[in-house]
């Protein structure tokens, strides 16, 4: 598709009162990316017996199909196929798990399973294996057994004239036997494709040619032969896959603001605390999310934090430079891990849960350059020297790669080496690149960690210097996938944790005719293939965004400061909020389909002169409302660096909270924008109304309050009722000493823990209503029964899993029996009586048992608390009451 060019209109500040008026959209789209689902082994299927009696069977209560030859003549074969076919303009994603005796050469054996084009009509097919042998159908497949060469085992795309082999599977997994086995595969716009294999990503790339989305496409399964140990399909879904952007989805319309303390190293971080913060910005009704950095930035991008013990093992053995305890004083990168099983404090986790429980989503900062030094000419051997705190800390980590990762290295030539593009090879490029491989190795084992420990806790990341990837080898704006793996390991790795997050690099701001006329250029950088919104980095570095205002304004002059840089609200108002819908002079390159949907964002400071603190403000307050608003009315979103009072955490005694001008411009936006809505209707604050648990057979009370959680912009009175499914017991009154506190009450009476989803609506005297989706959590009640040794444990589905807990030590060791799977995801949470979640962890399963510290979780005596256990292989939640 052609993108047409674009050019945008000046929006100026005297234009507020005319144009902009109570038009206020802040869209609120689902929390949820809601997953689209054309086809599953429930629906109709049809079975096209190809060569003798040949057929596949389903079990009518279980969904299963299960191929039969009817036979033993090893031409005998069969397809079972949706008798509807689909369409889906950003692609689909194809879920099988299957079962086979064989992946090998058993003699005819085949089994294979896609989506083929209706172009064919598969009623009257009479061929041979479409997915590996007939060129005369268009299709893309994947093909589990080695029948006609090992070549053809792994993922397919024929195009209806040659078959061509995307992958031959076993690079990095195989597809399993005796096993139910899962297989994702996914194909989208411009013809990307990945497939992983139990949950491992087994290869990615882009057919040159690209995939036709405008063709109807059946699922199709194809069995042929006896041999091999039979061959079933339990379970087999198609969906619409998620284009690139989004995942973004929920940040259209919405502003944010970061609170970012730097200098956490050497345990300055340790006993860091949100809470002074979000009190401060307690009564801000409209923004969506905040920004904390997991990562320092610059030549501080080694320090996190969290706690991880492989960085903290860097610390140690220093054999100089000591304190008065003996304890070494330099190389310190993370929170002190302790003694524990689990981290002993987890700032990072503090941070990140109060964030949500305030009803708002959490965006993460982590620097690209991660655990290695920054490039620089400036300097003789072409690295800015590392911090005096972290002397040594690279040196460690390219070492402890070097002698620990060496498999995972090897294991994909692109870790290496440089994609080439006439070969459709890579070749291996260490001489220049030397330090690629070390940038996999931090995305593999020590972001997808953190990705991983927290889980859906984060909806978004952000990566600063993304210039670092293409340093080491990558091309930010060519397009093409091979060319993007550094790009796709980061995003790889924190969709491990929440495969819904958004993410963005910082490529910089677009310099390519950066003195063209105001307007004609796109201020933003290409977006790459994992970019679901645009960092929108500033010009100029972030200093002075509003500097020449007047020239701007009264002159035309261009480029300024402040236009250059408004530029960017400018492209996200002509694009509504799609800012690589269209191209511009500048990008005649850019006709790609995948990027259509990434969504526009502009991250500044709110000083002159820093993103975490400053004196002086960059922006007029009618400048700095007009900015967010133009994003906000368009579809994009602006996030602004808090100018904290004392941010430098190496100071004795540091401030983390905003200063006094830079809360006033905060609130005062607020306080503007809350008075935009021309809906009519009661508007409800943030992204999400929090409830806390409810506890069978003791009261519940919850107040949700006017002006604080929800409010109306004509300041009328409004009435608060519950709908669609909520608890039976829940009662909703106004508060009679307190007009405008309604209270959420009653005695759950459930006789099991229960999870309710119904909606809150707050309806005002002409009838407009505003309404809030919610959950609340109803948890068991021990009722004092001792079914454990340490306190009164009252244990659900036993089947699923076993809690032994140990009054000597105070560890709880879970054991998860056989209803697990190895490699899987585990998450753990504790929740205090209120519903306070006081610990959460994300791991992977690679035994049927793990232990949590009741001391090291400052678990007190007493008190009742909730453990829940998820397990992505019985898809429940498990929840016991531990006191």
């Amino acid at each position: 598709m052609k993108k047409k060019k674009v050019k945008m209109n000046k929006f100026k500040p005297k234009d507020l009162e005319l144009n902009i008026c109570v038009c206020l959209v802040l869209l609120l789209f689902s929390n949820l990316i809601q997953a689209q689902v054309y086809y599953n082994e429930f629906d109709t299927y049809s079975v096209n017996s190809i060569n003798g009696a040949a057929t596949w069977t389903q079990d009518s209560t279980s969904g299963e199909f299960t191929y039969d030859n009817g036979g033993t003549n090893y031409q005998r074969r069969a397809i079972v196929y949706s008798t509807s076919s689909y369409k889906s303009n950003t692609g689909f994603k194809l879920t099988v798990n299957y079962t086979t005796g064989s992946v090998g050469d058993t003699a005819a054996h085949n089994f294979s399973f896609g989506l083929i084009s209706d172009d064919v009509d598969l009623s009257t097919y009479s061929g041979f294996n479409p997915f590996v042998s007939d060129n005369s159908v268009y299709s893309i497949g994947a093909n589990l057994t080695t029948d006609g060469g090992v070549l053809s085992r792994g993922i397919n795309f024929t195009d209806a004239t040659e078959v061509i082999t995307l992958d031959q599977s076993g690079t990095v997994a195989q597809f399993v036997t005796n096993n139910s086995t899962e297989v994702v595969m996914e194909i989208g716009q411009d013809g990307v494709w990945s497939y992983s294999i139990n949950g491992i990503r087994e290869a990615s790339g882009m057919i040159s040619q690209g995939f036709d989305l405008s063709k109807n496409y059946h699922v199709v399964i194809y069995g042929q032969d006896d041999n091999g140990g039979g061959k079933s399909i339990q379970s087999i879904q198609l969906e619409k896959r998620t284009a690139l952007g989004e995942r973004a989805d929920w940040l259209r319309g919405t502003w944010g603001v970061t609170w970012t303390p730097s200098n956490y190293q050497n345990g300055n971080v340790e006993d860091v605390s949100i809470d002074d913060f979000l009190n401060q910005i307690s009564e801000v009704k409209t923004i969506s999310y905040i920004q904390v950095k997991l990562g320092s930035s610059y030549i501080y991008s080694p320090v996190f934090a969290a706690p991880h013990q492989v960085l903290e093992s860097f610390w140690y053995n220093d054999g100089v430079d000591r304190d008065g305890n003996g304890e070494p004083v330099q190389n310190l990168v993370v929170p002190r891990w302790g003694n524990g099983t689990i981290a002993e404090n987890d700032p990072f986790l503090d941070w990140i849960t109060k964030i949500k429980a305030a009803g708002l989503k959490v965006q993460v900062y982590v620097n690209s350059s991660n655990m290695l030094q920054r490039y620089s000419d400036s300097y003789e051997d072409g690295r800015i020297p590392s911090p005096n705190e972290l002397p040594d800390v690279t040196n460690r980590w390219k070492a402890y790669c070097d002698a620990n990762y060496t498999t995972f290295i090897n294991s994909q030539p692109y870790h290496t080496g440089i994609y080439n593009s006439a070969t459709g090879n890579y070749v291996n490029s260490e001489a220049e690149f030397p330090e690629r491989k070390y940038v996999f190795c931090f995305a593999e084992y020590i972001l997808k960690e953190y990705a991983t420990r927290y889980g859906d806790l984060i909806d978004a990341w952000v990566f600063d210097s993304g210039e670092f990837m293409v340093s080491n080898g990558d091309d930010s704006e060519s397009g093409i996938l091979e060319e993007q793996r550094l790009y796709e390991a980061f995003a790889n790795a924190v969709h491990a944790g929440n495969e819904n997050a958004a993410v963005a690099f910082n490529n910089g701001p677009n310099r390519h005719e950066a003195n063209a006329a105001n307007g004609t250029v796109t201020p933003y950088s290409h977006a790459t293939h994992f970019d679901d919104f645009m960092f929108g980095h500033p010009y100029n570095g972030g200093k002075s965004i509003g500097k020449d205002k007047a020239d701007y304004y009264d002159t035309g002059a261009y480029p300024t400061n402040y236009g250059r840089n408004y530029a960017h609200m400018l492209w996200m108002q002509g694009t509504g909020g799609n800012v690589h819908l269209y191209r511009d002079s500048s990008n005649p390159v850019d006709e790609w389909e995948f990027d259509n949907k990434v969504v526009g964002g502009f991250y500044p400071p709110m000083s002159t002169t820093s993103w975490q603190g400053g004196a002086t403000q960059a922006l007029e307050q009618v400048d700095f409302e007009l900015w967010n608003q133009v994003a906000i009315d368009h579809g994009g979103t602006i996030i602004w660096g808090t100018a904290l009072e004392i941010y430098n955490l190496n100071n004795a005694n540091p401030s983390l909270i905003a200063r006094d001008w830079a809360i006033a411009q905060i609130q005062g936006a607020d306080d503007y924008f809350a008075s935009l809505y021309n809906s009519g209707a009661p508007v409800w604050a943030r992204t999400e109304t929090v409830l806390p648990d409810a506890t069978i057979g003791e009261s519940y009370h919850h107040v949700i309050r006017k002006g604080e959680h929800v409010w109306d912009p004509e300041g009328d009175d409004f009435t608060v009722f519950v709908l669609f499914n909520p608890p039976s017991w829940m009662t909703v009154t106004e508060d009679v000493n307190n007009p405008g506190d309604w209270i959420l009450g009653g005695t759950p009476n459930e006789s099991t823990a229960t999870e309710y989803n119904f909606r809150i609506r707050a309806r005002d005297i002409n009838s407009n209503k505003g309404t809030r989706a919610v959950t609340l959590k109803v948890n068991s009640n021990s009722g004092g029964s001792s079914k454990k040794a340490l306190g009164n444990l009252e244990l659900k589905n036993e089947e699923t899993y076993w809690v032994f807990p140990n009054p000597t030590s105070n560890q709880v060791t879970i054991s998860l029996g056989n209803n697990f799977v190895m490699g899987e995801q585990i998450s753990t949470r504790i929740y205090d009586q209120i519903g306070n979640l006081v610990y959460h962890r994300n791991h992977i399963a690679n035994s049927s048992r793990y232990s949590l510290s009741l001391v090291d979780l400052g678990i007190s005596s007493g008190a009742t608390y909730f453990l829940e256990i998820k397990s992505a292989s019985i898809n429940k939640h498990h929840k016991i009451i531990l006191k």
